[in-house]
């Protein structure tokens, strides 16, 4: 790597000359030149013995495709098609009906995805390559089941049937913060802190730049650039954001759910879909709990989902508080009916954030206002988790 091509050229005759005295040759044919310039412009000759090395704009280097835009669509689709070929390579695994499901599940985890998020810390995503790598997800689940695509079924119904949810696009978003966290802790200067952290001299061209590492970054967390620096020093803190991060990676299935009630409360008229949806597609799922859309009608449906306790508190604990936080501005009271369900909830907690909720149960805000509620539920699921924790 070099700056200019006068110092690219000194740097490779070195390499030449030092490989000669060892008996080395370097391989012309074997040897590419990927120059990053301005469009339109004149490339240059670098040559090796009087033979013209050829200048490509993309290469395969360490398993991973750099190309001359810095994009990184072309790697993404590589390794997506490399998982999808070990796949295939695994049919008789995914065909045994002796293999129950769980264990299918696991063998993909482990088998699959690896070869799918190989070197996925330093990719720069785009919108369309998140698609893809959401589309490839479900291609992996639909071979464990043999559906095939005129089956018609829906990807609510095969994550249902597999009781799965797309977790994939999460885990990579947990690498790529739990590497940048490491990188960042390091006292020496790394390349990657560079990155991050180094600033450009002069002025960038017209237009809207292309979607960067820290873009990817700062979106995946909800923190500015400055914010993860600091954060990331505190090496148990961000680890624990990190997991938080990948815990909360049901909040698809949670979308999925509530578009199916959706559908079902739009038949029987009871709400609309505007008035019912949250507005959380632009947030962070750290966000998503102190984001909520006042909502028209009571949807009892939503109440009796969110308070099957002790479940509650389990599995899909993060999707099922959202989802408790979109009835708290109904016109009518939605949980009056489910307090005794409540009751098991409570037992879970530390006995000051009890009594606390407790209290709160017993003499309900006014219609409309359940800021109090809702600072007490928050308390109440984070107090669990500490113990979960502990």
């Amino acid at each position: 790597m070099s700056d200019n091509i006068t110092s690219m050229r000194k740097i490779l005759h070195r390499v030449d000359e030092s490989g000669k005295k060892a008996g080395l040759k370097l391989n012309a044919k074997k040897t590419k030149v990927m120059q990053l310039k301005p469009e339109n412009s004149s490339l240059y000759d670098v040559k090796i013995d009087q033979t013209v090395l050829e200048n490509v704009e993309d290469f395969k280097y360490l398993g991973s495709v750099k190309t001359i835009d810095g994009s990184c669509s072309k790697d993404i689709k590589m390794r997506i098609g490399m998982a999808k070929k070990k796949m295939i390579k695994l049919i008789n695994v995914w065909k045994d009906h002796n293999i129950p499901i769980e264990l299918k599940l696991k063998l993909l985890k482990c088998l699959i995805w690896p070869v799918m998020m190989y070197g996925c810390e330093a990719w720069s995503q785009k919108k369309d390559d998140d698609k893809r790598i959401e589309a490839a997800e479900m291609w992996f689940y639909r071979r464990i089941l043999r559906v095939k695509w005129t089956d018609k079924r829906t990807n609510e119904s095969v994550l249902k049937e597999l009781k799965t949810e797309r977790t994939l696009l999460n885990l990579i978003n947990a690498r790529k913060l739990k590497y940048v966290g490491h990188a960042l802790r390091n006292h020496r200067t790394s390349l990657m802190k560079t990155v991050c952290e180094g600033r450009l001299d002069g002025r960038r061209r017209k237009g809207r730049p292309p979607i960067s590492l820290v873009t990817n970054l700062t979106t995946a967390c909800g923190l500015s650039l400055h914010q993860i620096v600091q954060k990331s020093q505190d090496r148990a803190g961000w680890q624990q954001k990190v997991r938080l991060s990948i815990a909360t990676a049901d909040t698809a299935s949670g979308d999925a759910d509530r578009n199916t009630k959706i559908r079902k409360s739009e038949k029987s008229g009871e709400t609309k879909k505007s008035e019912f949806r949250l507005k959380s597609e632009n947030l962070h799922p750290w966000q998503t709990l102190h984001a909520t859309q006042a909502t028209t009608t009571t949807v009892s449906s939503v109440s009796a989902v969110a308070f099957k306790a002790p479940q509650f508190w389990q599995t899909n604990a993060k999707a099922r508080f959202i989802r408790l936080e979109a009835s708290f501005n109904t016109r009518t009271p939605p949980i009056t009916k489910d307090l005794t369900k409540f009751h098991h909830v409570i037992q879970l907690l530390d006995s000051s954030t009890a009594r606390r909720v407790q209290a709160v149960l017993e003499n309900p805000p006014p219609v409309g206002k359940y800021d109090s509620l809702k600072s007490a539920l928050l308390n109440a699921y984070e107090a669990t988790q500490l113990q979960k924790d502990q």
